[in-house]
């Protein structure tokens, strides 16, 4: 092991940056006892990463396009490579022209190698937000699931990258995804092939007030997925914004079709507390099946069959207090013949999603209050100690007391444990479901062959 003979600082020339701005980095190299490090080679290096840009100051607020967002922030890519040396006071400057346009944010990671006369290297890192556009529009929903019939307002901001509200002239479309699909048959079986048209409810110009927020209001009657979308165009650069919502509660609704055994489970909020109820979408086309809906964790918590009503997408789930911090639901639909041939098998799909819940109601408060602020060395300190429950209502514990120097805790970074992320740590499912029922379901009609789906060579053995 060598110890450290001189550090590397490096220091961004503005906190962000945009597309087709120069970036500028700086760099200090010295020597621990003072001096700089004059004519140190410098090896600069310089990847990005795609990523999000943040708005803190706009909660509730999607600043995204979900049509096309996919998260693959942990694959960076290669910029560029340069080689300098330190100047007579240990410093080295980089600056790198930025693309003028882009269709994502990007997340520069810069990497600065000094290495001194005896070959010594010390690198330093640093990282700084690129913005694809001078404008962002900022879409707030409030939930994600709406029941239809019922007037639903979302709000619309313009802000610029250094977090500051803009004026902006914007266009607003909100549609229905309506999914058309047909069977087609191919040979022994036969798929569904779907298309996709948009239904319309608002297309119109809006008005984004610089210190305020433009509104709109829709009261949709069908059940499906909606989407809002906000375009907007400044500095030649075109910006747009599009998240989506779901609805239920209303008139048919159209989900994809397809032969899958699966299908997707959409919870209405992150996470729940003790006492609330979850509203589950069920996002398929199976219409009035009979449900088996199971609580799930290392073993099955709860278990009912409910029959599900004409156009009913949803399901309501109890949230108790010993689901915390989690479980998984488990919703299996089942449903008859429905017609003769291959389209009018009995249908199963099986759907699951975790349902995060709140420990907040297991915790502890403890506090400690000594009979007196100040003692001497060697004198006895007398304190009481009270625990209470969420309510502040005191409860029964047994506890573990310790005393330590503050001072010798401070050198060691010592920070109080947190107890409750232990015992409560979140539960991986233990539990498998798997059936036999698919290939029951699809009986060969009398006088067809029945195709073979498994043996070996051609004897049809297995």
């Amino acid at each position: 092991y060598e110890p450290a003979n001189f550090e590397v600082k490096t220091t961004l020339g503005q906190p962000f940056y945009q597309m087709g701005q120069k970036l500028d980095i700086s760099l200090s190299a010295n020597f621990f006892y003072g001096a700089p490090v004059r004519r140190g080679k410098v090896n600069w290096s310089v990847h990005r990463r795609k990523t999000k840009y943040s708005f803190k100051k706009y909660p509730g607020f999607a600043f995204v396009d979900e049509h096309s967002w996919y998260d693959d922030s942990s694959v960076e890519d290669y910029v560029t490579e340069s080689e300098g040396k330190t100047d007579s006071d240990g410093q080295a400057r980089l600056k790198l022209a930025l693309p003028r346009k882009s269709p994502r944010d990007y997340r520069y990671l810069i990497k600065a190698t000094v290495s001194d006369d005896t070959n010594q290297r010390i690198s330093a890192r640093t990282s700084v937000a690129v913005a694809r556009s001078p404008i962002y529009l900022g879409i707030k929903t409030g939930n994600w699931m709406i029941q239809a019939k019922r007037p639903k307002t979302f709000h619309i901001v313009a802000v610029s990258p250094d977090q500051k509200q803009i004026a902006a002239k914007a266009h607003l479309r909100v549609y229905r995804e309506e999914n058309n699909c047909a069977w087609e048959k191919t040979g022994r079986t036969g798929t569904y092939r779907c298309s996709k048209r948009d239904v319309e409810l608002l297309n119109r110009k809006i008005d984004i007030p610089a210190n305020g927020q433009s509104t709109a209001t829709i009261t949709p009657k069908i059940n499906g997925k909606y989407w809002i979308e906000v375009t907007s165009k400044k500095r030649g650069v075109s910006s747009k914004s599009a998240y989506w919502l779901w609805v239920w509660g209303g008139k048919g609704g159209s989900f994809k079709l397809n032969e899958s055994l699966r299908f997707d489970l959409m919870a209405d909020k992150k996470s729940y507390k003790p006492g609330d109820t979850a509203r589950i979408l069920l996002k398929t086309p199976i219409d009035r099946p009979t449900a088996l809906v199971t609580i799930e964790r290392r073993g099955v918590l709860s278990k009912r069959v409910i029959k599900l009503k004409p156009n009913q997408k949803t399901i309501a789930v109890p949230i108790k207090d010993d689901y915390a911090p989690n479980v998984y639901l488990s919703v299996a639909l089942f449903k008859g013949r429905t017609s003769d041939g291959q389209r009018g098998f009995p249908l199963l799909a099986v759907g699951m999603t975790e349902l995060s819940v709140s420990t907040g109601r297991k915790r502890l408060k403890v506090s400690v209050v000594p009979e007196q602020t100040d003692y001497r060395p060697g004198s006895p300190v007398n304190a009481t100690i009270s625990v209470t429950d969420y309510q502040g209502k005191g409860v029964a514990a047994e506890l573990a007391v310790a005393a330590a120097d503050e001072g010798v805790l401070s050198l060691i970074g010592f920070s109080t444990p947190n107890p409750l992320s232990s015992f409560y740590a979140v539960w991986p499912l233990g539990i498998v479901t798997a059936t036999q029922y698919d290939r029951l379901r699809q009986p060969v009609a009398p006088g067809t062959e029945r195709p073979i789906t498994g043996g070996d060579e051609d004897d049809g053995g297995g």
